[in-house]
């Protein structure tokens, strides 16, 4: 689930949620403090997990002479209590300004992604997909036996069962003209796709394949496809994370992936 906690004028607190996917939208009123008589205003507007971990924030409206408030955001975004117009508060995308002027209607959206655009997702929301997968009772506690192994820390839950690996951005080779009925001239759209790849070489021309000629062009122009990905897929060829992270688990005998063991794990990897 997406959390919103909002800190707005002199620090009235709300809290909502959306589905992980999608984009959130809020619009809120301000209302004063019932002791305050005044007008202006500061106000942080910013997205946690539902354990209280920030992610994001959406808004920051504050000047000099009130640097001093937004003492929570400040802490969580990254800053100190004492000082909410720190470099090291955290409000890349957001929305920042002066002190407000007014209270007023006031308007947001979250895509579901965190301040490094990583979108962010939720391991207990599919954890009763996954044990209906496995086959497995709705009520088994999977909490301390589940390892998440991602190259980005884009969950929300599980933190301590993440194990960060390498990015692999791999190419394989995909024959489309399986896929292609032998009738795609017929038709408009498709012919014109297919004419689309070949002249930017995704493609090749299908002639007559009992044409030896033709059949030494296509092999020519397969070798020359395949030898540029593999020699692509060559810079993994030395990459030791999956066989790594085998022999240490098979060394440590680890069984149970709990905070512990996971952190363990990454330390050795």
């Amino acid at each position: 689930m997406k959390s919103l906690l909002l800190s707005l004028s002199l620090f009235i607190g709300a809290t909502l949620s959306a589905q992980t996917t999608g984009t959130l939208t809020l619009a809120f009123s301000q209302i004063p403090h019932t002791s305050y008589q005044g007008t202006k205003n500061v106000m942080a507007v910013w997205i946690e997990s539902s354990t209280g971990t920030f992610v994001k924030t959406r808004a920051r409206n504050a000047g000099g002479g009130t640097s001093d408030h937004l003492a929570v955001w400040a802490v969580k975004s990254g800053g100190s209590a004492g000082n909410c117009m720190a470099a090291n508060c955290n409000v890349l995308g957001a929305t920042t300004g002066a002190t407000l002027s007014n209270f007023g209607t006031r308007n947001f959206s979250w895509d579901g992604t965190d301040a490094a655009g990583n979108l962010k997702k939720s391991v207990k929301r599919i954890l009763p997909q996954l044990l209906k997968a496995i086959k497995m009772p709705k009520t088994h506690s999977i909490a301390n036996n589940i390892i998440i192994i991602d190259n980005n820390p884009t969950f929300i839950d599980y933190t301590d069962n993440l194990l960060i690996c390498p990015t692999y951005d791999y190419l394989k080779f995909h024959n489309l003209w399986e896929n292609i009925p032998q009738e795609y001239a017929k038709i408009g759209e498709l012919r014109h796709f297919v004419s689309r790849l070949i002249s930017n070489k995704k493609m090749y021309v299908k002639n007559n394949p009992s044409n030896n000629i033709v059949l030494e062009k296509l092999h020519k122009w397969l070798y020359r496809k395949y030898k540029k990905i593999n020699n692509y897929n060559n810079k993994y060829i030395n990459d030791a994370f999956w066989l790594n992270l085998a022999t240490l688990i098979k060394h440590h005998n680890i069984t149970v992936f709990n905070k512990k063991n996971v952190s363990l794990l990454h330390k050795s990897i």
